[in-house]
């Protein structure tokens, strides 16, 4: 199966509604109260200044609970978009605290390119010292695939400055919850460069 062509599962409905994207909710919420304010202008009666006031209490409700709890998967985004930070640092040090010892980086299909990490970052060392580059996130996905694993998909453009241009890749990261609760990364796939599949080396 070519990675490249890997697509992360959607998050359980309830899930992302309440904690990672409550929005939709809170709007709906905030809307069916207003309505029920204004149509029951000039009539006689509590109950459906209860009920707006019920559903305002509601729409703040949801909104507290997404700021209190942090899914596994808004965890491993915030951890990828750290990732990103770091690596235009060109701090191979500070990079590296986010992969386990064995990581690996892979190509698009799988194949092991370099490894372990000593070996990754002596190829980052090498490409930092070459370029100076800024990275953009353009989107990260996100996927708890069990336990203590879970995945990232992440879209990136680079602006190497001495080219003057932009180039967007992709990568899938595949991570590990050490036993402090840290997420460091065991498999880094190179999916894409610019609008074709990286080679093994290209960087160098």
């Amino acid at each position: 199966m070519m990675i490249a062509q890997v697509s992360l599962q959607r998050p359980p409905f309830v899930q992302n509604l309440l904690f990672e994207n409550p929005w939709p909710l809170v709007i709906v919420f905030l809307l069916t109260g207003v309505t029920i304010v204004f149509a029951s202008r000039g009539r006689g009666g509590s109950r459906p200044m209860v009920i707006a006031g019920l559903l305002f209490a509601a729409a703040l409700g949801v909104y507290a609970l997404t700021s209190l709890v942090t899914t596994t998967r808004e965890q491993l985004a915030e951890q990828t978009r750290e990732l990103v930070r770091r690596a235009g640092t060109g701090s191979s040090a500070s990079l590296g605290q986010l992969f386990t010892e064995h990581a690996v980086l892979a190509g698009p299909d799988g194949t092991v390119w370099v490894n372990p990490l000593s070996a990754i970052l002596t190829e980052y060392e090498g490409v930092v010292r070459r370029h100076t580059m800024t990275h953009t996130i353009r989107s990260i996905d996100a996927e708890h695939t069990g336990g203590n694993r879970g995945r990232t998909l992440l879209l990136v453009s680079s602006r190497v400055h001495e080219l003057e241009r932009a180039i967007p890749t992709q990568w899938l990261f595949v991570w590990q919850r050490d036993d402090d609760g840290t997420w460091r990364v065991i498999e880094a796939h190179f999916l894409r460069f610019g609008t074709h599949p990286p080679t093994q080396g290209m960087w160098r």
